[in-house]
Formats: C-alpha cells, sequence, structure tokens
C-alpha cells in the first residue's frame, strides 16, 4: 500500500484508520495528508542522524534515536559491531535492557541477547558474598508469564510485581546457581538477576497476597 506524498518507507507503518504512523524511528498520531511533507522531513532528519550515528559506532545515540518499541531491534543490529568488545557490549545490553517495557513480547529475542552475556566483574564480586545456591522469586499478573528470565532475589518485590495491577497474581521461586546467572542489576532497586528459567530448580508457585488498596 502507498499513500500519495508520504515517503514509501513510512507507508507500510501507517495506520491509517488510527491515524498513525508507528515506525522505529518515528512514531506520530493525528497523521493525515495535510501532514506528509512535515513528516516526511521529520523522518529524513531523523535517519540521516541514524546512519551517522551506526557509521561512527555510536551504539548507544543509534539504539535510542530509535522509538522504544523498536530498541531491541535497534540492539540486535549493533551487536555484530561488538562482537569484539565484550565489557562495551555489556553496558549496551544493559542499558536497553533497563529501558524496556515490552521484554515479555520479546521474550526470545531477549534470551539470545542475554545467552552471549555473563556478569560483569562488579557484579560478580556482589554475588561472590551470596550463599550457593541462591534464591530466587518472580512475581507476575498471568500465569503464562512465569517463563520469563527476569527474577529477584527479594521476595518482596516479587509480591509487589504480582499485586500491581490485579489481585490475582502469582509468585514463583526457587534456587540457581551463580554460574547460571547473566547479570545482576540493582539500579531499579530490585535486586533483580537475569537468569533462563530452566536453570531455576526447585520450583514452586504461590498465589501472591493481595496488596491493601486504598
Amino acid at each position: 500500500m502507498t499513500y500519495d506524498g508520504l515517503n514509501p518507507r513510512l507507508c507500510r507503518f501507517y495506520h491509517v484508520e488510527d491515524r498513525l504512523i508507528h515506525a522505529p524511528l518515528l512514531i506520530e498520531y493525528g497523521v493525515n495528508s495535510e501532514r506528509f511533507a512535515e513528516i516526511n522531513e521529520r523522518y529524513r532528519t531523523r535517519h540521516v542522524e541514524a546512519d551517522r550515528m551506526l557509521k561512527n559506532r555510536d551504539w548507544e545515540g543509534y539504539i535510542f534515536h530509535h522509538e522504544r518499541p523498536y530498541r531491541l531491534q535497534a540492539l540486535s543490529r549493533c551487536l555484530r559491531g561488538l562482537r569484539d568488545d565484550e565489557l562495551r557490549r555489556g553496558e549496551v545490553v544493559r542499558l536497553v535492557w533497563l529501558d524496556s517495557e515490552n521484554i515479555r513480547q520479546h521474550l526470545a529475542r531477549w534470551r539470545k541477547v542475554w545467552g552471549d552475556e555473563k556478569p560483569t566483574l562488579e557484579e560478580l564480586a556482589v554475588l561472590a558474598t551470596m550463599p550457593e545456591p541462591l534464591t530466587v522469586f518472580r512475581g507476575v499478573g498471568h500465569r503464562r508469564a512465569l517463563r520469563g528470565i527476569s527474577w529477584t532475589l527479594s521476595s518482596e518485590r516479587a509480591q509487589y510485581f504480582a499485586t500491581r495491577f490485579s489481585d490475582n497474581g502469582f509468585v514463583a521461586s526457587g534456587v540457581v546457581v551463580k554460574d547460571s546467572i547473566r547479570a545482576y542489576l540493582t539500579e531499579r532497586n530490585e535486586a533483580e538477576v537475569v537468569v533462563f528459567p530452566e536453570q531455576v530448580r526447585d520450583q514452586t508457585i504461590a498465589t501472591a497476597t493481595p496488596l491493601i488498596r486504598s
């Protein structure tokens, strides 16, 4: 489908009924033909800038120049250029992970990304002070989300995630050997560990305790 006056690269991202363009480099609402020229120019500018960043190996700039739903896709493109720089790669992966809001929708791709990662030296130093194996928890609103790769060392945080949107959540718990942990992240005060669910042993699932809501 093409639309007269709209950049051909944007046509497949144009949702006419919703008057929405939802593209990797540009999300625009209230779109109509009268705005095509303005949107084309904005897209051209963003595309030129993205190409410049990629050419200059400005990985973070390139990724975060994309709209949030498309940053994992941009990260995957950058990882080829980062394959020989383990430290920088780990930094970039963590930045995108911490920024992401739709991890569950792209779980297979995230598993592939984290499959090539391991904890940083700083994370390893902290993990070394903890017992072996570690007890981990995962709080979710629906059972189908229990197979995720984001866990926490805090049962309280798991309870929070299980009940923040619903009173019908679940908390999974189990033990994991530290060598199977891909990352230990504290930036969001969640004591988060990235670990594949099949590596969490002796799992149990319990109904979460509903929050007291005012």
